[in-house]
């Protein structure tokens, strides 16, 4: 290995600072057993792993009518897989990750019709969910490893995430953030509908209740992570950073809703009818069972829920949502009709906003701020922890577990916490529609329309704690603003925001992004008939949104003072799509056996364009903020030239144009591409710290210099577009009046054409040999065995028997 030459650590004795213990976890890298992944490079080695899954269901369904007043149904649904799969990058099978969900869902209907014009609908409904997702490795005490991490509690048992490079080297150990329990997840629905017809109106008004909880364990860095910059500082114990999870992460959490509404569907002539609606809802903000939540409040700082404040947030009682809607038979023939629509939709949060999000109000460490108010809020993750704490050898403990980190929460161990703003509002959708419908025969109809809707007060995250570099000493603490503002020594001197300098980052749940969608829509159906079906639908769409989907679930903007900044194509902006069904009975004749009867042939045509892709440097945090790397981060570089020139590849990433060092580790030449861009010392700098650039059809991508932040839009990548064809072929016997037998022919992906996922782009500015280059098909990246979700061609017979 060149790491152990230019180090010296592969010589006996063991040279002096040299890890022993780096040297005893070389065994657990995959070797290279004598063939290749790629015959142009005989250093890959193939270590992907099968996934396991299996999977039973249970259905059942009744109906039963008592009389013609009173009618029931029932139904219950069982699920229970056991998974093993593939759904980080591991390179030893027992860091597979494994999981075992259950899934149970119970409901009930009772339709009540007094009489003509009135009828009244309940409904219940349960649902319960179980599932514990861990690496396969769970049972495994890290000693037998020979790693004394000092982590004993047998849940967080297995082998540590460990990166011996932050860029050319997959991590040892399963994923991190397991493991996970949901023991269970319950929900429970009531609602009852009215409907009363009475001359030209047709109204229907009613309302539902839901009440939802969750016991949950999400130990996410808890067996602890350590990551190195380069091979060399793995092979000599230079560790770069660290994380692990303190205290017990499990709490017992719920959260109720309800809603009402009313209706009415007028018809106002004979051509002209109305919808009107109106609905109201309410969420209620999320509770614990023991008040193990707690938040930031300016005036006071970490709050526990039950110690200062009643709840972590208000409740929203506005929440009211006109709906109207127009169908117009414009020439009354029947054969031309307009239609439009408008409402407002309130996003009903769950509660895995609040809780799960970049830590979440469960997890503030309010016992190490409020010693008195609940002792068990202690569990919180050191992010980017100082390494001289990590005892990097084969004696250990490795990981700070003995207080030294967890005791408190002050100016010298500033800790993370997640805030909610106390005055959270609700966010809302708008949506409205125009379109055209157009019979062109008696079986063919054609629609064209356009639909589009914008959200506003959209949940964002923001860190309010954001350090100023300007004021910083190297430390990251001094130059936030809830230090800063603080008397000397703590801080600069007194200012006007908040002194707490016990908060490092503090990430902020609010309602700064929002959305928009625009599309033009057009649809060709031909219904059934001579054996022939018809569906064809065309959609030209743009959609655009700050910080995009993932903004509620713990994203953080490049900079937090500059939040528009996030402004591009949303993360599911398709620009086109085309989609083409059709299914056709076969002419039949009668004799031989039905062998010339009963054939039906089916056809399903999907071609869309490419989703964007982020891409962001998760390593070097040229900013000095330290927001992301490693954890959610979105930090970009600088460009120039066309954005719309980048390419992805299936072959070959963006090219990446590195700077030549001696070996002492001094550059000896720079690229002139990279030279022509890095005009300042500064950028010189950066370019030096980076190693390089990249440059694609006349656009260059550059580090940004220290302590800026780049000019990179968001999203600025196209990925790979999809294109599949699916087809079957099906035989039908009529065995009796009751029973027939059914074979099956279905082909997927009948052109066998590769497509590649959006989610496999190579999106990492810091790695430079991947940037832009897919390396998954949409059912391997998503961890799918399923056929026919963008897999290579598949053939699958079948036999069905129907009655």
């Amino acid at each position: 290995m060149d790491a152990l030459t230019d180090t010296g650590c592969g010589a006996t004795p063991l040279p002096a600072g040299c890890s022993q213990l780096s040297l005893n976890l070389i065994k657990f890298f995959p070797n290279n057993p004598g063939f290749t992944a790629d015959p142009t490079d005989p250093t890959v080695i193939n270590f992907n792993f099968d996934n396991r899954d299996r999977a039973d269901n249970l259905v059942f369904k009744t109906d039963y009518r008592l009389n013609d007043h009173h009618s029931f149904s029932g139904r219950f649904i069982y699920a229970d897989s056991n998974q093993i799969e593939e759904d980080a990058i591991p390179l030893r099978p027992e860091w597979l990750s494994h999981a075992a969900p259950i899934t149970q869902v119970f409901g009930g209907d009772w339709t009540w019709t007094p009489n003509s014009r009135w009828v009244n609908t309940a409904r219940f409904s349960y649902n319960y969910f179980n599932e514990t997702i861990a690496p396969g490795d769970a049972n495994v005490n890290p000693t037998t490893y020979g790693l004394n991490t000092g982590i004993t509690d047998p849940r967080l048992f297995g082998f540590p995430r460990i990166n011996p490079s932050t860029s050319f080297f997959n991590y040892l150990g399963g994923n991190s953030s397991w493991p996970l329990s949901t023991a269970p997840t319950h929900t429970e629905s009531y609602s009852d509908t009215v409907a009363y017809n009475i001359g030209n109106h047709a109204v229907r008004f009613g309302g539902n209740f839901n009440n939802g909880g969750v016991d949950y364990y999400r130990a996410g860095n808890g067996r602890g992570r350590v990551d190195f910059h380069f091979l060399d500082d793995f092979l000599t114990g230079n560790v770069r950073r660290w994380s692990l999870l303190f205290g017990d992460p499990g709490r017992n959490l719920g959260m109720k809703s309800f809603g009402l509404f009313v209706q009415d569907d007028y018809r106002v002539s004979r051509r002209v009818t109305l919808n009107l609606g109106l609905r109201y809802d309410v969420t209620f903000p999320l509770k614990d069972a023991k008040n193990q939540l707690a938040n930031f409040v300016p005036s006071q700082g970490i709050v526990q829920v039950g110690s200062g404040i009643s709840q972590p947030y208000q409740t929203n009682w506005n929440n009211f949502s006109p709906r109207l809607g127009v169908a117009w038979d414009v020439f009354g023939t029947g054969k031309t009709v307009l239609r439009s629509g408008f409402g407002v939709i309130y996003v009903q949060p769950s509660i895995r906003t609040f809780a799960f999000n970049g830590g979440g109000l469960n997890l503030n460490p309010s016992a190490l701020i409020q010693p008195g108010a609940n002792g068990n809020i202690n569990s919180f993750v050191v992010s980017g922890g100082d390494p001289s704490l990590i005892n990097w050898s084969t004696t250990g403990p490795i990981f700070p577990v003995n207080g030294s980190v967890s005791s408190s929460c002050d100016a010298t161990n500033p800790c993370s916490f997640f805030a909610v703003d106390q005055k959270l509002k609700t966010p809302y959708v708008l949506n409205w529609n125009l379109n055209v419908q157009e019979q062109l025969t008696p079986t063919t109809m054609l629609m064209v329309g356009y639909v589009a809707n914008r959200g506003d007060r959209l949940y964002s995250t923001v860190d309010i704690n954001q350090v100023n570099t300007a004021l910083d000493d190297g430390s990251e603490q001094l130059g936030r603003p809830m230090t800063a503002s603080c008397p000397a020594p703590i801080g600069l001197g007194v200012g006007s925001a908040p002194c707490y300098p016990y908060i490092s980052f503090l990430d902020s749940l609010g309602n700064q992004s929002s959305s928009s969608y625009h599309s033009l829509q057009a649809t060709l159906t031909h219904r059934y008939s001579n054996g022939l079906y018809l569906l064809g639908g065309y959609t030209w769409a743009h959609a655009i949104d700050i910080a995009g989907n993932t903004n509620n679930l713990g994203f953080i903007p490049q900079n937090n003072l500059d939040y528009a900044a996030e402004k591009g194509s949303g993360d599911y902006d398709i620009r086109h799509r085309f989609t083409f069904a059709a299914t056709y009975d076969l002419p039949s004749r009668k004799g031989w056996g039905q062998l010339l009867e009963g054939w039906q042939v089916t056809s399903i045509f999907t071609w869309q364009t490419g989703e964007p892709v982020l891409m962001f440097d998760d390593s070097d945090d040229l900013p000095g903020t330290n927001e992301g790397p490693g954890n959610a981060n979105n930090d970009r570089w600088n460009i120039v030239g066309n954005p719309n020139n980048l390419r992805w590849s299936a072959k070959a990433a963006i090219p990446f144009f590195g700077d030549t060092y001696d070996d002492n580790g001094n550059v000896t030449s720079r690229s002139p591409v990279c030279t022509a861009v890095a005009t300042t010392q500064a950028l010189v700098d950066a370019l030096d710290f980076v190693g390089g650039c990249y440059s694609q059809n006349g656009v260059t991508i550059y580090p940004n210099a220290f302590g800026t932040f780049g000019n990179m839009g968001r999203n600025i990548l196209r990925g790979p577009g999809f294109v599949n064809w699916d087809a079957s072929v099906t035989k039908v016997w009529r065995l009796s009046e009751r029973f027939k037998l059914q074979l099956r022919g279905e082909m997927f992906n009948v052109a066998n054409h590769a497509n590649f996922a959006g989610g496999s782009i190579g999106d990492d500015l810091s790695s430079f040999d991947s940037l832009g280059r897919a390396n998954a098909t949409p059912d391997v990246q998503a961890a799918n065995p399923v056929i026919g979700s963008g897999g290579s061609r598949h053939i699958q017979l079948g036999v069905k028997v129907l009655w």
